[in-house]
């Protein structure tokens, strides 16, 4: 979302969307993913009350050498 468009409580909105939807369907669990770095979308998230359950990790390798 821009900067200039937050604070509006349009993220607010529509997760309360996916959360009624997931209700609607009897998930079990809604589940996203945030980078790390995203402190904002965390706290954010945090405050709608979800939990951190795992990590995702990767190692970026380098593409092989052409012969």
């Amino acid at each position: 979302m821009e900067r200039s468009q937050r604070g509006q409580g349009v993220a607010k909105r529509l997760m309360g969307y996916v959360l009624e939807y997931a209700k609607k369907i009897s998930a079990s669990c809604v589940e996203l993913e945030v980078s790390e770095f995203n402190e904002e979308a965390i706290a954010f998230y945090e405050a709608l009350g979800m939990k951190t359950r795992s990590w995702r990790m990767e190692l970026m390798l380098e593409p092989p050498k052409q012969p």
